[in-house]
């Protein structure tokens, strides 16, 4: 028999093909030091393994950490090469420029969404409004003034997420919500520079990345419905003419549903209420 000693070292192998020969480069201190300054931030760190690990228990409500990530994100952007991006793809796309320097703000009050029609956008947000007890379309960035392009452009993403859920369809449910990142995520990319959509999406990206962890871990039965949602998202924004960002809702406001989606080419809705089962699936 062989001497033991002769054998190799399969373990050893397997992480070197993964890890290659090369190492890291040797700081020993206190804290830890990386090239990433996302990695390097103890709170944005805690709060994405919070969020990829953790259950949806019934003690707080599955948002709670959006508050305390969004301010993270925040501190870890450099807002000046943010607005010295927008101001490149303004250069490139005078629709862009246009939305921008129009700085419409989607601020409906209730009394003036009741003058529309059932089937009339207008309609369908009052119909969204009268359901929900204190529901505000501006729940986040209230105190936000749009004095800069970044700043407008943070405000009017907030004030329109529920309604980009209604004309899409894609929730507001767990499955619905990782399904509209998906459909903006795409969107993005495809019509803004690759660095200014990496900035736009970075509290989408880790919202999406760590709930496909939290549910792979704890909620496999939504596992698959997700995976579709997130399918669904992709294509649907494939297909959008420009990003759901850049719409100006008011404007259509008086429009019939069907012939808004037409205009966006929204393609692909799913039957309302398609996913709500995974509100209670997605908890405990």
């Amino acid at each position: 028999m062989a001497d033991d000693t002769a054998r190799k070292d399969y373990a050893k192998l397997d992480a070197e093909y993964m890890e290659g020969r090369r190492k890291p480069l040797e700081e020993h201190g206190s804290v830890l030091l990386t090239s990433s300054k996302f990695l390097n931030s103890a709170r944005f760190r805690d709060l994405y393994a919070q969020e990829g690990l953790r259950r949806n228990g019934h003690d707080v409500p599955t948002t709670y950490l959006i508050h305390q990530t969004l301010t993270t994100i925040a501190e870890l952007t450099d807002q000046a090469e943010v607005e010295a991006l927008i101001a490149a793809e303004r250069m490139i796309r005078p629709d862009f420029a246009a939305w921008l320097d129009a700085r419409k703000l989607s601020e409906f009050s209730v009394e003036e969404l009741s003058e529309f029609g059932p089937d009339t956008l207008g309609g369908w947000v009052y119909a969204y409004f009268s359901k929900q007890a204190g529901f505000e379309l501006n729940f986040t960035n209230r105190t936000v003034e749009p004095t800069t392009d970044f700043k407008y452009l943070v405000k009017q993403r907030t004030l329109a997420h529920d309604i980009e859920h209604l004309l899409t369809g894609l929730g507001p449910n767990p499955v619905g919500e990782l399904a509209l990142i998906a459909c903006n995520l795409k969107a993005y990319y495809n019509y803004f520079s690759p660095e200014l959509a990496c900035v736009l999406t970075r509290m989408t990206g880790f919202l999406l990345s760590t709930n496909v962890m939290k549910i792979n871990l704890h909620y496999p039965k939504v596992a698959g419905p997700m995976y579709e949602g997130i399918h669904m998202g992709f294509a649907m924004g494939d297909g959008l003419k420009r990003p759901l960002l850049m719409t100006d809702w008011r404007a259509y406001l008086d429009w019939p549903i069907d012939e808004m989606r037409r205009n966006l080419n929204i393609l692909g809705t799913p039957p309302t209420g398609t996913w709500d089962w995974t509100e209670d699936a997605h908890r405990g």
